[in-house]
């Protein structure tokens, strides 16, 4: 798992070989995924998914919106979040919580 500034970073640099047009979609996609709330790992996962089947289409001549099943990015990605979100239980993101003060423990305290 890598820090979200750096996986942006990664992640726009791989995106630079899309369209103007695939790009603008896929950055909107980045942003809302990384604001939804979903867990860091999730959402990287999804995103390096995303960015990999939109190169691929490209290649093959394929329209984004047809691989993707909507002209509505933002509903995708909310279908997308709440699907993520419904796998969640009450344990995992309590162990998500933990590791998250434990974490700001270590940062502060050491």
């Amino acid at each position: 798992m890598i820090k979200t500034k750096l996986l942006i970073k990664q992640l726009k640099k791989s995106s630079k070989n899309l369209s103007v047009e695939n790009s603008k979609i896929y950055d909107d996609i980045l942003v809302y995924i990384l604001s939804s709330f979903i867990h860091r790992e999730d959402s990287e996962k999804f995103l390096r998914q995303t960015l990999d089947n939109f190169l691929n289409a490209e290649q093959q001549g394929k329209n984004i919106e047809t691989l993707l099943g909507t002209l509505d990015i933002d509903h995708y990605c909310e279908e997308i979040v709440n699907t993520y979100k419904s796998s969640y239980n009450y344990m995992s993101l309590r162990g998500k919580y933990i590791m998250h003060i434990r974490n700001m423990y270590n940062n502060i305290f050491h």
